[in-house]
């Protein structure tokens, strides 16, 4: 399926890349409620590769898609402090320079949708109280997988429902 979507060798292994490094923050964060740097760091790195990679998605858009959703998430951790984690953050910024602004903002709404709907089971099955937190790095990395495979199609028909 990977090689039905990316027409060549190297845009395989750094998407592959993506992938392994998106399941490692995913575990880590889920059990530990936290993403280390280091992962964060690689992140940037994979986004970096990926400018000369996959050449499809223009410098300005990764540039503005290591901002259009961390620095909103900053905002509001700040207003409304432990919203967000640091790690959370900090991740959006590094994929959202592999991303671009198109597919950074739909991982986010992939992530808030899956996100939510795990929040609302937690509170229906009494798991967890309105005041609790739970890990959001999973969703924020099953977000990205799913922006990086569907994003455009799912793009080009919400941009069709608006006439865009």
């Amino acid at each position: 399926m990977v090689y039905s979507l990316f027409d060549n060798w190297y845009t395989i292994i750094t998407v592959f890349g993506f992938f392994a490094l998106l399941t490692i923050v995913a575990v880590i964060d889920q059990s530990t409620m936290e993403i280390p740097n280091t992962f964060v760091i690689a992140a940037l790195v994979l986004g970096i590769i990926s400018i000369f990679t996959m050449p499809g998605t223009s410098l300005p858009s990764r540039i503005l898609g290591m901002f259009v959703v961390s620095v909103p998430l900053l905002l509001i951790t700040l207003l409304v402090p432990g919203a967000f984690g640091g790690g959370d953050i900090k991740l959006m910024a590094a994929c959202g320079l592999f991303l671009g602004t198109k597919l950074t903002l739909l991982s986010f709404a992939f992530a808030v949708l899956t996100g939510g709907l795990y929040g609302i089971w937690l509170l229906v099955m009494k798991k967890k109280s309105g005041k609790e937190h739970f890990a959001f790095g999973p969703f924020l990395c099953l977000g990205m997988a799913a922006a990086l495979f569907i994003g455009d199609r799912v793009w080009d028909w919400y941009a069709g429902l608006l006439y865009l």
